[in-house]
């Protein structure tokens, strides 16, 4: 996916997105496993990745989804929530990139 450089946070999302609009079905496999390893190069500050999550799902918005009047308003919608969520959990950095990424363009993308 097109995404800001550095996190791959929600690609997962991007990709069934794109596998739903191309017209393949999901299949669940509760026994399924996955493994989780940290980069050895260590982590983005919680503002930047709070910066890249909001921009990677503007992307997501931009590309996949419904682009009218009411989509936009639930996409507004979601986001209010989504940062409101930070500052309510303590993570005000997080909350603080979050709100940054919205409210700025889209950087490093080929439209």
């Amino acid at each position: 996916p097109p995404f800001q450089g550095g996190r791959p946070g929600l690609e997962d999302v991007y990709f069934s997105l794109r596998a739903k609009q191309l017209g393949f079905h999901y299949i669940l496999e509760p026994r399924a496993g996955c493994w989780h390893y940290h980069s050895s190069g260590g982590r983005d500050s919680q503002y930047r990745s709070g910066f890249q999550e909001s921009q990677n799902r503007k992307v997501i918005f931009r590309d996949l989804c419904e682009s009218g009047l009411i989509g936009r308003i639930r996409f507004y919608r979601a986001n209010k929530g989504w940062i409101l969520r930070q500052f309510l959990a303590g993570h005000f950095f997080k909350g603080l990139g979050m709100l940054s990424g919205f409210l700025c363009r889209i950087n490093n993308i080929n439209s």
